[in-house]
């Protein structure tokens, strides 16, 4: 007589694994530039992994931190990053590509993509004087009411 296989309890997102990570205190997230370092930090135990943008700027595309880098770079290199490695990725997306529509619309592409998490810069648009590296001087942020 056969049995019926009972279905596989679904393996947690990468989203709630990097919550559960968190909830136990503070945890080190190194960068993951290229998809070989990814692989290298899962190797060596780490919770998650980070794709800055300063890095994807100036290191993969060669071009200074200041906005250059458009949505769909930025969520092709989160794609790469996301299937190198089974760790939750946080992916700063810098002042989310314009105004609120264009936020929901970049939250939407870097979770597709495999995001975990993301960080917005609360950083003015480039009408409102400009996107700035958080390394670099002269940085602007908006009003609270505004982010």
């Amino acid at each position: 007589m056969d049995h019926p296989v009972p279905p596989a309890s679904p393996s947690p997102s990468r989203a709630s694994l990097l919550r559960r990570a968190v909830a136990e205190g503070t945890i080190a997230i190194p960068g993951a530039p290229l998809a070989l370092v990814a692989k290298l930090i899962e190797r060596e135990g780490f919770p998650a992994m980070y794709l800055s943008g300063a890095v994807l700027s100036a290191g993969v595309h060669g071009v200074p931190d200041i906005g250059l880098v458009t949505l769909d770079q930025l969520a092709a290199h989160t794609r790469l990053l996301a299937a190198a490695a089974d760790l939750p990725l946080v992916v700063d997306a810098d002042t989310g590509f314009g105004g609120p529509r264009e936020v929901e619309e970049t939250v939407r592409q870097l979770e597709a993509a495999g995001a975990a998490a993301i960080q917005l810069e609360d950083q003015p648009g480039p009408t409102g004087g400009g996107k700035r590296c958080g390394h670099l001087g002269g940085k602007r942020v908006v009003e609270p009411a505004e982010m």
